[in-house]
């Protein structure tokens, strides 16, 4: 409870907090519910995993039925609620949270849960709603990925409840969604992701000199062991999965170049784009008529050569000699 109180601001609504727990033990909806008009009382992600049942064949068959009843229409806006949850849980720093997240936020469901919505939710929506509700599912999860995986990942204190951990294997295929060229015109972004790259490979330089924390509380709560663990499990995974990655051109690029710089500010100057520049079309040059004049002479040469032709001429003139 002090989880979902925490995170929905329910502190001092103790109807919805019953709410909560009687759907937990008993399944039993809100008595006011109407699905119409407030289908979000409790976000998707929480509705599966505070179900007893999480078995793939329940949460599968949880989605479909509310598919079902509301259709893509009714239900974007609370998968994509879910889904931007998942990953703001995955990156939430949590110094000041009033629970103990040594067991993870979803207590152990956090890879399940992961699995569920990367790899199995899409192709529920494309059976039961549809293609034109799939790909727009597609393109709201890939802007949810664009604007806030890995944010404060590494930066600031990085969580416990291991979400970014399960989560890193899709945050780094994000990067392939984007082209390089991208970054030709963005050149802020650019530098943003060569020195998350830097930081990456260089975490322990990086982790001895934390960004400043201003809370005597919070400084102690971010060298705290199990802290200072979950980070270096997390820089790992980055690392290996950096790795072992077929990354795009660019990419790999930068962090190679990132693994042999002494500073950023070395890697920044290294990181030259790879790609080229597309060749420019030749321009059309107008013929002059001494060129024409050539080109025409030599199109009537070709022509006396056409061996048809020869042979028509002389049959042309055979029948004159007949008549």
């Amino acid at each position: 409870m002090p989880r979902i109180a925490f995170n929905f601001n329910l502190h001092e609504k103790s109807k919805a907090l019953q709410e909560y727990k009687d759907f937990y033990l008993h399944q039993k909806e809100q008595e006011d519910y109407e699905p119409e008009y407030d289908l979000d009382w409790m976000p998707v992600v929480l509705r599966l995993w505070l179900h007893p049942n999480h078995s793939l064949d329940n949460w599968v068959a949880i989605l479909r039925s509310m598919f079902n009843v509301h259709g893509w229409d009714g239900m974007e806006g609370t998968v994509q609620s879910s889904f931007g949850f998942l990953i703001d849980v995955g990156s939430h720093n949590y110094t000041d949270y009033p629970a103990d997240l040594t067991d993870g936020y979803f207590m152990g469901a956090e890879q399940k849960l992961v699995d569920f919505f990367v790899n199995h939710l899409g192709e529920i929506i494309k059976t039961e709603c549809g293609e034109e509700s799939y790909q727009s599912f597609l393109q709201q999860k890939e802007k949810k990925w664009r604007t806030n995986s890995g944010r404060d990942w590494i930066n600031k204190t990085i969580n416990i409840n291991r979400v970014c951990c399960f989560l890193i294997p899709q945050y780094v295929r994000q990067f392939h969604q984007i082209d390089e060229s991208f970054y030709t015109h963005n050149k802020h972004k650019k530098i943003r992701v060569i020195e998350y790259l830097y930081n990456i490979c260089h975490y322990n330089e990086f982790c001895a000199n934390p960004p400043e924390i201003e809370h005597d509380v919070t400084r102690e709560i971010h060298n705290r062991p199990d802290r200072v663990q979950a980070r270096q499990e997390f820089i790992d995974q980055l690392y290996h999965e950096l790795e072992t990655q077929e990354l795009a051109d660019y990419l790999a690029h930068w962090w190679q170049i990132t693994k042999t710089s002494r500073s950023l500010t070395e890697a920044q100057k290294r990181a030259e784009p790879v790609f080229k520049e597309p060749e420019p079309e030749p321009a059309e040059i107008p013929e002059t008529p001494k060129e024409r004049m050539l080109r025409e002479r030599a199109e009537r040469e070709t022509q006396k050569s056409d061996p048809r032709k020869a042979r028509r001429k002389a049959r042309r003139k055979a029948k004159r000699k007949l008549v």
